[in-house]
């Protein structure tokens, strides 16, 4: 799979604003060295975190092209959704008995490294809390 360079400032736009306003959204795997998004049982594209299997995913905003192609090529392989691995040069999935299934090669244009891209934007983004319905005593 050749990814365009418009298709990879999509892709990688549509991961920072998810990071931005979701800061839960964990899109990197520190283990694989990959890029983790996960398909649901109707092939929806969703941001690597859920804490249950029946909370609310954070679906993507948008579906960017490269997650299309993708959701296709995993489509033939299995028809129930999963998560998937992403690299700078294989798509994979990982079963449940811990096997790897590699799904195709993607081939970034040269000189993008877009793994290290969305690993360091979350690095540098930093962790953030928000307080909500936050009050303070007041002193007399």
């Amino acid at each position: 799979m050749q990814i365009e360079e418009t298709d990879t400032a999509d892709f990688v736009s549509c991961l920072r604003e998810a990071i931005r306003n979701k800061p839960y959204v964990k899109p990197f795997n520190g283990r694989k060295n990959a890029l983790v998004f996960s398909f649901d049982k109707d092939m929806r594209p969703f941001h690597n975190y859920s804490k249950g299997w029946h909370l609310q995913k954070p679906y993507f905003d948008r579906t960017p092209s490269v997650v299309r192609q993708i959701r296709e090529v995993l489509f033939t392989h299995r028809t129930d959704g999963g998560r998937i691995f992403l690299d700078n040069s294989r798509v994979y999935f990982v079963d449940g008995s811990l096997r790897r299934t590699d799904l195709c090669s993607i081939r970034w244009p040269k000189g993008r490294d877009v793994v290290s891209e969305i690993r360091d934007f979350k690095i540098r983004l930093g962790p953030r809390l928000t307080l909500t319905r936050v009050y303070f005593k007041k002193r007399h």
